[in-house]
């Protein structure tokens, strides 16, 4: 983060540019800016529809983190985390269309249901806590391979990986500057960097 940002919770009232927090501590500020978290809500679905969020953060019963695991008909594009959202919006699309166009011949419900249970196992298993059932971090290629498969697509070209995970650490390590990198792709395996 930029030295004059600091991260902050608790905060009790604002006022006239002085933040006062719940431990009594007071600071002035010329931003704020509240980042007050996510949480999966769908008010506009009836209840009928059979979809709960547990621990706030995950949504169930989804297969493939995308298919309502009893009416796959119904869809929920977008809920993994910590991905490049336009690549997985692709994939899970495309794998979508295929069900619903009929070309995919999807498990069992019993199925769904033992392969969504696994994925949490699996991820408890991994230390990630039951509100972190959609995050996919270390995660993402396997479950882009997983789609691209399912879908019958070509998967996410590796180079192109490559480069998302790099530019994903320069942004953990200089979050200021690392937009400013360009990438070239030499082949299907190799890449360029120019920096800044």
């Amino acid at each position: 983060m930029p030295s004059n940002l600091e991260q902050l919770a608790g905060i009790e009232s604002i006022e006239n540019g002085t933040i006062a927090f719940k431990d009594g501590e007071k600071r002035m500020a010329d931003v704020v800016m509240l980042c007050t978290g996510y949480e999966y809500v769908y008010p506009f679905l009836a209840p009928e529809c059979g979809i709960e969020v547990k621990h706030r953060m995950r949504v169930t019963p989804i297969y493939k983190h995308l298919l309502h695991v009893h009416r796959p008909s119904l869809v929920l594009v977008g809920l993994p985390q910590l991905v490049p959202p336009f690549v997985v919006f692709h994939y899970q699309v495309q794998y979508a269309l295929k069900v619903l166009q009929g070309f995919t011949k999807l498990p069992t419900v019993e199925g769904r249901l033992a392969d969504e249970e696994s994925e949490i196992r699996m991820r408890l298993d991994m230390g990630l806590k039951p509100h972190q059932a959609h995050q996919m971090g270390g995660l993402l290629a396997g479950y882009l391979e997983d789609l691209a498969d399912l879908a019958g697509v070509e998967p996410f070209p590796s180079v192109k990986y490559a480069i998302l995970m790099e530019s994903y650490f320069k942004m953990k390590q200089d979050l200021m500057n690392y937009k400013k990198y360009n990438y070239r792709i030499i082949d299907e395996d190799d890449y360029s960097v120019t920096e800044p």
